[in-house]
């Protein structure tokens, strides 16, 4: 370093020296501390991923029972991972998902363990897995069933891998609606909000769904509807009816607010069914009115965005 009173100019770090020692240095002996030096992050990057390559090869290469014991092993007693706790249970999971399958079972043992962060890891694991992970279904329906330190984190780990898994989730988590347990019934709904479409088959479940006395419930059920879209045009006067519900005045608002984005969600198959209840009820005309034009002026929109979307230019031979 070249001192110029108060201030220091620092020699390039990509710079190698040119000394007569390192002019006789074989190139091929180059140390690590000089090749960051000479390189500076992007040496760095090269030998940390260097390292997590050959981890996760070592890892993939053992049993899903042994991979699962280091994931408990690295977990047990603690109650918040850090971040290199999470970087290493990153590696096991990413393990199990190579080999993905014939992991199923012992995972689906895992998920009775006591340690929730074990337990969300497990469900990430399963849901990377997809679909031929739908064994796992009544076992992460479960996992949802006590609340815990980490109960939020694991639940959502949970609904995301249930939606992961899709369609053949849909019959189980159809019958969890009814569960006695308030947050297996939530964790069911929007489950099938996150699968969408193809829940349509759990519509019917969801409209009963509607009648249950606990309007967090009923929020969820709410949403769900609306995220599956026109499928729960069926669901409209139920819906609607919704609306008229007591409840106090900040869950009223939730309530209005989640049931007029799921019209919009449901969109143009929505206009019949509103449009028959308002032939019945002329009381509820002038708000029946206000919703379909609100559906009509979105879609309409939406459509117009679509048809006036500049077309892509090529480039000329």
């Amino acid at each position: 370093m070249i001192e110029l009173g108060r201030k220091a100019i620092l020699p390039d770090p990509r710079s190698v020296t040119t000394s007569r020692a390192a002019k006789k240095q074989n190139p091929m002996s180059i140390s690590k501390r000089q090749f960051i030096k000479s390189f500076g992050l992007a040496a760095i990057a090269t030998f940390n991923g260097a390292t997590l390559v050959n981890a996760q090869n070592q890892l993939s290469e053992e049993e899903p029972q042994e991979l699962i014991r280091k994931l408990k092993n690295l977990l047990e007693g603690v109650f918040s991972a850090g971040d290199e706790d999470k970087k290493k249970c990153k590696n096991v999971v990413n393990a199990l998902l190579k080999i993905g399958a014939p992991a199923v079972p012992e995972l689906i043992n895992a998920l009775e363990d006591g340690n929730e962060l074990v337990r969300m890891y497990v469900a990430d694991a399963l849901g990377g897995i997809g679909t031929p992970a739908a064994p796992a279904v009544p076992a992460l329906i479960e996992a949802m069933r006590y609340p815990g330190v980490n109960s939020m984190e694991l639940r959502g780990s949970v609904i995301k891998a249930l939606s992961k898994i899709g369609s053949p989730a849909v019959p189980l988590l159809r019958k969890a609606l009814k569960d006695k347990y308030l947050l297996v019934q939530i964790g069911a709904a929007d489950a099938l909000g996150e699968i969408g479409a193809i829940a349509a088959p759990a519509v019917p479940a969801l409209i009963k769904a509607l009648e249950d006395k606990y309007v967090d419930v009923r929020i969820s059920v709410i949403r769900a509807l609306g995220k599956i879209g026109a499928p729960a045009a069926p669901a409209v006067p139920a819906l609607l009816e919704e609306l008229k519900k007591p409840a106090n005045e900040e869950m009223r608002a939730e309530v209005k607010f989640e049931t007029e984005t799921a019209f919009v969600k449901i969109g143009v198959p929505a206009v019949p069914y509103l449009e028959k209840i308002g032939q019945d009820s002329p009381e509820r005309k002038e708000e029946i009115q206000s919703i379909i034009k609100v559906i009509n002026s979105t879609h309409q929109e939406g459509s117009q965005k679509l048809n006036t979307a500049p077309a892509m230019s090529h480039p000329k031979p």
